[in-house]
């Protein structure tokens, strides 16, 4: 269980959406109260961890949510310092582009990216941190699909196994439905994009 401990509203409305985004059932406490000895893991500000008493908090502000969620998730899920043999990257091609990564059918990230630079980023410090020997990158097929991404993506395919020595796939896939599911589930619109990623990176 993770617990969201902070009187930020809008740290908090954020770390709410990053959570539900990927699944992930969550309790609201206030810094001054008891955590429940169910929680594995806090999440606060730095501000107010002094007023916490838990064996693993982690601190966060509007810059790193996202990386605090993932961080906290892989603790709750037995996952932190696992080394994956081969992960699955799904990506939502757009404006604002959606970044799943799943290993061995877990969601272990999902963000939401502006650029090719931070995709290839992201790409990058995956293989920094999981140090997987495969990355199977599922390219969603779609209204917002650029030609371009495709040329692009094969352009990543060679830096990184260059780098990185790690071997990439890969696949285009219809992302038919996904948004739809996000809709369903009554994920928030700046959310969708990240659900979207995920059901492209489980897609068969």
């Amino acid at each position: 269980m993770i617990a969201v401990a902070t009187l930020n509203s809008k740290i908090y409305s954020c770390l709410a959406g990053a959570l539900k985004s990927r699944d992930v059932n969550f309790i609201f406490k206030s810094p001054y109260e008891a955590i429940p000895l169910s929680v594995r893991v806090v999440i606060t500000t730095k501000d107010e961890a002094k007023h916490i008493k838990h064996h693993t908090i982690l601190t966060c502000n509007e810059k790193n949510i996202e990386k605090t969620v993932d961080e906290a998730v892989n603790i709750v899920k037995g996952l932190s310092g696992k080394i994956f043999d081969e992960v699955v990257v799904g990506i939502d091609p757009g404006k604002t582009i959606g970044f799943a990564v799943v290993g061995e059918g877990i969601v272990l990230e999902a963000s939401t990216y502006t650029s090719f630079k931070e995709v290839f980023q992201a790409l990058t410090r995956i293989c920094q941190t999981l140090n997987p020997k495969k990355i199977l990158v599922k390219v969603g097929l779609g209204g917002c699909f650029d030609g371009n991404f495709k040329i692009w993506m094969e352009k990543i395919k060679e830096k990184l196994l260059k780098k990185f020595g790690v071997e990439v796939k890969i696949l285009f896939v219809d992302e038919k439905n996904t948004t739809t599911v996000a809709k369903k589930r009554r994920i928030k619109r700046k959310e969708r994009d990240k659900v979207s990623a995920v059901e492209i990176a489980l897609r068969k």
